[in-house]
C-alpha cells in the first residue's frame, strides 16, 4: 500500500517542468512544498530525446510550412522519422489557429494541391486521430485528441497538446494524424520524443521496495505497519484533504500534501504502526450552526404567536 522514497523534489522546481518532464520526475522522488528533516533534495534527470522528422501530406491534404490544408473530412498527414527499439513515444504540437480554406487558395494566392472544400461553419472542437507504424510493418491505432477553438463555451486557452503513443519493442518509423474536419490547421512546435524505459523500470522498483503491510480498511479508517531501513516518505494515493489525520506509533503526525494532489508521511528508520482517519471537515461546526438555526426559528415562531395573542387581546378589551 503506497510507496516510499527518501528523495524529495521541491514543488517550486516541479512546477517549472513540462508535462513530459513531470511524468518522469514523479518516479524519481516525491513532490513536496518543503523538504522534511532526514530527506534528500534531488533534481530530476531526464533521458527523453527529440527525434528529427518529416511531415508528408496525404491525399487531398497539402503542407505549407506550419499550415496544414485539409480539403475534406478524414484528411491525413504522416510524420516520418527513424525511431529506436524499446521506447515510449510522444508527439507534442501547438494548434495556433483553425480556419476555413479560402476557395482552394492559400493566403499567398497559390492554388492548393487536391480537391478544395467550400466554406463551411467552423466547429468549436475538432478531433485529431493518431496511429503509428513500426519497422516490422505493424500498424497501431491510438486514441484521439479533441482540440478546441476559442468559440468553444469551455475553451481554456490551451493550445499545446502532448500525445502519448505508447511503448513498443520494435522501433517506430511514422505517426499518422487523421483530421475529422476540413480547414486550415496552423500547427507549430511539432516535436517527436522518445523515452527509453530501462531506467524507469528500476526507479519504479525502488519506490516499491518498502510499502505498508498488514493494511486494514474500515469506514473512514486505514491502518497498517511498515519497517524501514532508513528514513523515508510514505506516499499514499489518498487525495489530500484537511479531513484526513494521521498517527504514527500512537502519536499525531503531519499528513503532507504530496505530488500535487495526494498525501504523504515523513517516517524515521524502524518499525512503525500507522493509522489514518477521516472526519468530514467542519461537520461538527455545521451541525451546531444548523441546530442554532432550528432553535432560532422555533423562538421566532413562539414570539410571533405571543405577539398575535397580545394584539388580539388588546383589540377585544
Amino acid at each position: 500500500f503506497g510507496y516510499t522514497t527518501n528523495n524529495v523534489i521541491k514543488k517550486s522546481d516541479y512546477d517549472k517542468l513540462s508535462s513530459l518532464e513531470k511524468q518522469q520526475a514523479l518516479i524519481q522522488g516525491v513532490v513536496l512544498d518543503n523538504v522534511p528533516s532526514g530527506m534528500n533534495t534531488v533534481t530530476p534527470t531526464f533521458t527523453y530525446k527529440s527525434v528529427p522528422y518529416t511531415v508528408i501530406g496525404g491525399k487531398n491534404v497539402s503542407v505549407d510550412g506550419e499550415k496544414i490544408y485539409v480539403h475534406n473530412n478524414k484528411g491525413k498527414i504522416k510524420i516520418q522519422f527513424s525511431g529506436e527499439k524499446n521506447q515510449e513515444t510522444y508527439l507534442r504540437y501547438t494548434l495556433n489557429n483553425y480556419s476555413n480554406i479560402d476557395e482552394g487558395k492559400s493566403n499567398s494566392g497559390k492554388k492548393q494541391i487536391g480537391k478544395s472544400t467550400s466554406k463551411h461553419t467552423l466547429p468549436s472542437k475538432m478531433k485529431m486521430r493518431f496511429s503509428y507504424q513500426t519497422d516490422d510493418g505493424k500498424k497501431y491505432k491510438t486514441d484521439f485528441v479533441t482540440c478546441y477553438s476559442s468559440s468553444y463555451v469551455r475553451y481554456t486557452g490551451a493550445k499545446t497538446y502532448l500525445v502519448g503513443l505508447g511503448y513498443t519493442e520494435n522501433a517506430k518509423n511514422s505517426i499518422k494524424i487523421t483530421f475529422d474536419q476540413p480547414g486550415i490547421y496552423d500547427l507549430s512546435d511539432i516535436e517527436v520524443f522518445e523515452q527509453p524505459i530501462d531506467q524507469a523500470s528500476q526507479q519504479i522498483a525502488d519506490l516499491k521496495a518498502d510499502t505498508m503491510q498488514n493494511v486494514k480498511m474500515s469506514k473512514n479508517k486505514i491502518t497498517g505497519t511498515i519497517d524501514l531501513q532508513k528514513a523515508k516518505m510514505l506516499c499514499i494515493s489518498i487525495p489530500y484533504s484537511k479531513g484526513w489525520s494521521a498517527t504514527v506509533d500512537g502519536k499525531k503526525a503531519d499528513l503532507l500534501q504530496a505530488d500535487t494532489a495526494f498525501s504523504a508521511l515523513a517516517l524515521d528508520k524502524g518499525k512503525h504502526t500507522i493509522e489514518l482517519q477521516y472526519h468530514t471537515p467542519y461537520l461538527k461546526e455545521g451541525a451546531y450552526i444548523s441546530a442554532a438555526g432550528v432553535i432560532a426559528f422555533a423562538v421566532l415562531i413562539i414570539i410571533t404567536e405571543k405577539r398575535k395573542k397580545t394584539d388580539y387581546l388588546s383589540l377585544n378589551q
